[in-house]
């Protein structure tokens, strides 16, 4: 090992064909290697191999990231159930895979029909405005026929915290109603049970 200094004048080492200057960073080392064209042109294809990949992955399980038959719900129950945990854990993209395809949070611009916010960061954003815990939620099918079906609450507690007060719901005196479709076999919300998010 031999020592380099930087144009900065901090000592370095050589090590193999990696070049390391103390300090040069706000982190540590500024490493910069040694690459032949080969190297790069094989970096390349390894990139857009990836990116193709990516792609194609995109296409085939569309915005939610996740493949179809993993979004909304087998049953009317679990899709409720699957809702509220993702409401409980403030994850956006559960949150929304909830929802029937089309389905837009939040929602179209009334002028020009278009939604002017990305729907995964809206999400995020509200997340952040307020907390939901929810104890003891007892579901109940309100009915279920044939493609359509409403999931209730008859019992349990929501504390939600708009801007740090807590506030507590009686999720059996005032229920949620969770509305929603069965499309391909999945069962898709088709509004949302939490207006205090959109």
């Amino acid at each position: 090992m031999r020592g380099i200094s930087s144009r900065h004048g901090r000592p370095g080492r050589v090590r193999g064909s990696v070049v390391e200057i103390a300090g040069a960073c706000c982190e540590g080392g500024f490493r910069a290697k040694r690459k032949s064209a080969g190297g790069i042109a094989l970096v390349v294809a390894a990139v857009m191999l990836a990116l193709s990949l990516v792609s194609a992955a995109f296409l085939v399980t569309g915005c939610a990231g996740k493949e179809k038959e993993t979004s909304g719900g087998e049953t009317p129950l679990e899709l409720a159930q699957e809702f509220l945990k993702a409401v409980e854990r403030e994850d956006a993209d559960v949150f929304l895979s909830c929802f029937q395809p089309g389905f837009t949070v939040p929602e179209p611009d009334p002028f020009t029909g278009e939604v002017k916010v990305d729907p995964r960061e809206f999400m995020r954003s509200s997340f952040k405005t307020v907390d939901f815990r929810f104890e003891g939620v007892e579901l109940q099918v309100a009915y279920e026929e044939g493609d359509s079906a409403a999931v209730v609450t008859a019992g349990g507690k929501m504390y939600m915290n708009p801007l740090g007060v807590e506030k507590e719901i009686d999720l059996g005196r005032e229920p949620l109603r969770f509305e929603m479709v069965r499309e391909g076999g999945r069962w898709f919300l088709t509004q949302n049970p939490l207006p205090y998010l959109t």
